[in-house]
């Protein structure tokens, strides 16, 4: 669980195996590099996205209140993942 408050930006990042979000309260702003192009996606409550493995992506509250999300990661091992402030 990942609890995000208004105004909290993640710096980018990636992993080796896919991972996505999904949305329990709030909107969370995913962005990702495509084709040389920054793309950004708005998730609300009950959205999900796939991130796939490899490619650095990022996260962030632009809302108005705090936002609760799931974090699924493709993978049972532990890693070493750690979020950085934007």
């Amino acid at each position: 669980m990942i609890h995000l408050p208004k105004g909290v930006a993640v710096r980018g990042y990636e992993r080796r195996v896919e991972d996505a979000y999904f949305v329990l309260e709030g909107c969370v702003i995913v962005g990702w590099e495509e084709a040389g192009h920054t793309v950004e996606e708005r998730l609300g409550p009950k959205d999900a996205i796939f991130n796939p493995a490899g490619r650095a992506h990022y996260f962030r509250n632009d809302g108005v209140a705090d936002t609760e999300f799931m974090l699924l990661v493709g993978t049972s091992q532990a890693e070493e993942v750690r979020f950085q402030a934007a």
